[in-house]
């Protein structure tokens, strides 16, 4: 008599990379670039105000990304920065790097970087109030850019049709790719879950035509929804000096970590009883997997459950790779991770929506 196998399930990473596939500009970049066009326009924002002369009324035209916003900002004498508050113009520093800038992870790193401060000739009770200031003033920068960036994503999705890509069906019902010798090539997934880690409802749109049995998981919040608010903040408990951020002894150095506004809802228990469940795969498609989901991202990929995990890569080989690197982060087991991770040759590329048709 055959044993009967054991079910497998899928587990699709949902990130931001899926909403620019479909024509949104959801990134932190785009997001920057729009802020700072609406505040060179002399609208309020409480982020940052220039003064330039009015004969720079044409100074838009043809800058379409942010690189170039910057740059000519930097460049013109007539124009003026006459606030922006410190986190975003260290933000702003970096991105002028010309390199893809994670705000989150940069919060992280400023709060390392004020908990690391030394101060000589000051008594411990002085130096404490001076980092508890600093650290205030960090997360009301932060908060200040979270409801921006949240007004940004809403009108976005209030004035942009979101474009489908039939494609992505194919994917979401691809054969399973675990233990291939074992499983037959035509068998599906018992249950798919989808991880979503956007804001939007794009994702919503595919799934409520959808006949199959799936789930989703906001988990990192949606827009407009009480029941469900925004997470927006880092998650790496795994970090050398988080034990420092605890035994800071002040609650406001942990307003931003996620494991605590998870609490909020019993979604991150439903991911647990999910990939403990049953043996399952992971499909990544458009998730950087860095480290401001470290422990969540860390606990799906170590699981003893997880079976394999496929990448759907944005372009080349080398966005492959790069997340193949954040992934690697993620592991302990690094023989498990080689093992796990499905081969560039095996792994597809991630659709765009110039094939695409409306919702």
């Amino acid at each position: 008599m055959n044993e009967e196998r054991p079910k497998t399930n899928r587990l699709i990473l949902i990130g931001n990379g899926f909403d620019k596939a479909h024509g949104l500009p959801t990134s932190y970049q785009d997001f920057m670039f729009s802020h700072l066009k609406v505040a060179f326009s002399h609208k309020p924002s409480e982020l940052i105000e220039y003064k330039h002369h009015e004969h720079l009324h044409n100074f838009l035209k043809g800058i379409d990304n942010l690189a170039s916003f910057q740059k000519k900002v930097t460049s013109d004498a007539d124009i003026k920065i006459v606030k922006c508050i410190e986190f975003l113009n260290k933000l702003l520093k970096e991105m002028q790097k010309d390199r893809w800038v994670d705000i989150e992870n940069l919060y992280f790193e400023e709060l390392k970087r004020i908990l690391n401060e030394t101060f000589s000739n000051e008594s411990k009770e002085d130096v404490k109030r001076h980092k508890q200031y600093e650290i205030n003033k960090l997360n009301s920068d932060f908060d200040s850019i979270k409801k921006e960036l949240i007004s940004y994503l809403i009108e976005v999705c209030s004035n942009q049709s979101t474009m489908a890509l039939d494609c992505f069906n194919k994917i979401f019902d691809e054969p399973l790719i675990t233990d291939k010798p074992v499983i037959l090539p035509t068998e599906r997934p018992a249950n798919t879950l989808f991880l979503n880690f956007n804001y939007t409802n794009t994702l919503k749109k595919y799934l409520s035509n959808r006949k199959n049995k799936y789930k989703i998981i906001n988990i990192h919040g949606q827009l407009e929804d009480e029941t469900n608010p925004i997470i927006f903040g880092f998650g790496d408990e795994k970090d050398r000096l988080y034990p420092e951020i605890e035994e800071f002894g002040d609650n406001s150095v942990l307003r931003f970590i996620k494991s605590f506004m998870y609490l909020k809802n019993n979604n991150y228990q439903n991911l647990i009883r999910y990939i403990e469940s049953a043996p399952y795969e992971v499909f990544i498609i458009g998730h950087s997997c860095g480290l401001s989901d470290r422990v969540m991202l860390k606990t799906i990929f170590e699981s003893d459950n997880c079976k394999k995990i496929k990448i759907y890569y944005y372009k080349d080989e080398a966005n492959f790779t790069n997340t193949v690197m954040e992934i690697s982060r993620h592991f302990d087991n690094k023989a498990a991770m080689r093992m796990k991770i499905v081969p560039f040759e095996e792994s597809s590329e991630c659709p765009q929506v110039q094939t695409s048709g409306k919702i």
